[in-house]
């Protein structure tokens, strides 16, 4: 299937799926109505809901969508970039949309770009500090909810997204398009985070995970999965890259959504780290990154990396530990 014509196939999906999602925004709308003095009857709501008027989250999905098209067109084709490879590993340059297009792997796990108003704050944040911006754009809500229903046709498993509570909403409604059981977003605390600098209100030291997995496979793994941790909790370290995840954090979600041996794809690869933590927990890695430099940085960090055999229910990071015990004695 073409990218077009996967585009096509998600828009008559996601309309069809949130034709009663726009119906039920509206006391929204009735706030909104009543705020600029117009009416806000029930006929009247009713009016704009069957005239598509509500549809704000369905028009912006159809916007990213007539992009997303533009962008395919100016392409032509397959974008071809370097593909770099080592013991159970695969690193592609480019847009996943393209140089991942013939992957299917047993989970997607991918830390997307995050929405306009995070990465805002971030950059204000970073700038104050004297540290990096992000080098990347944020995504629009319209694009969450397309990628996410995307990367459920690269994955025979689960599809996690790590997000922010913007955009939860919207990754979790493109994995519903697609057909999967999307679980309530978890929360992903990273201790030791920075306060807030305006000193205005609470700081943010979490970022919310959403996963979805298949109703049922053949082979019955799903929906007998197993339970699974309702969030994850490390403390804080040096990234790879500006807004790169922590490589302990990583490892305990990749463990948890994918079994030893399985594929696991990172579509927006950064510093590699979903890529190290599969294979440090004894999978197989496949993943993107478009910038060149953080491709080659990435690929570095992927050549020193190897597999980490732990005892069964026993965590590298707990294995750490038992090794500094048994060193003071």
């Amino acid at each position: 299937m073409t990218g077009a014509d996967q585009l096509d196939l998600f828009t008559d999906r996601y309309v069809g799926r949130t034709r009663f999602v726009d119906v039920a925004q509206a006391p929204a709308e009735t706030h909104r109505l009543a705020r600029d003095g117009e009416d806000t009857s029930a006929a009247a709501v009713a009016s704009l809901a069957a005239s598509g008027a509500l549809g704000a989250q369905r028009q912006a999905v159809l916007d990213a969508v007539r992009r997303e098209r533009a962008a395919l067109a100016d392409l032509g084709g397959a974008m071809s970039g370097r593909v770099e490879r080592g013991d159970g590993w695969e690193l592609r340059l480019g847009d996943w949309q393209d140089v991942l297009a013939d992957v299917e792997a047993d989970a997607v796990i991918g830390d997307a770009p995050y929405s306009a108003r995070t990465h805002g704050g971030h950059d204000e944040t970073e700038a104050l500090e004297g540290r990096r911006a992000l080098g990347y754009v944020a995504l629009t809500e319209g694009m969450a909810s397309m990628w996410g229903y995307r990367w459920v046709g690269m994955s025979r498993g689960w599809v996690v997204s790590l997000t922010d509570h913007v955009l939860a909403r919207q990754w979790s409604r493109g994995f519903d398009t697609a057909g999967r059981y999307v679980f309530a977003p978890l929360p992903c605390i990273e201790r030791g985070g920075r306060f807030r600098m305006g000193g205005d209100g609470p700081a943010c030291v979490t970022v919310q995970l959403v996963a979805a997995r298949p109703r049922s496979t053949p082979d019955g793994r799903f929906p007998h999965w197993g339970s699974l941790p309702g969030y994850y909790i490390c403390t804080r370290e040096k990234k790879a890259v500006v807004g790169g995840k922590p490589i302990a954090m990583m490892r305990d979600i990749v463990r948890d959504y994918s079994r030893p041996g399985d594929l696991v794809c990172d579509p927006c690869a950064g510093g590699g780290t979903t890529l190290v933590a599969a294979i440090e927990t004894g999978r197989r890695a496949v993943g993107a990154e478009r910038d060149e430099a953080t491709f080659t940085a990435a690929v570095e960090r992927l050549r020193r990396t190897r597999y980490q055999p732990t005892l069964p229910g026993l965590t590298l990071e707990r294995a750490q530990g038992e090794q500094m015990t048994l060193g003071d004695e």
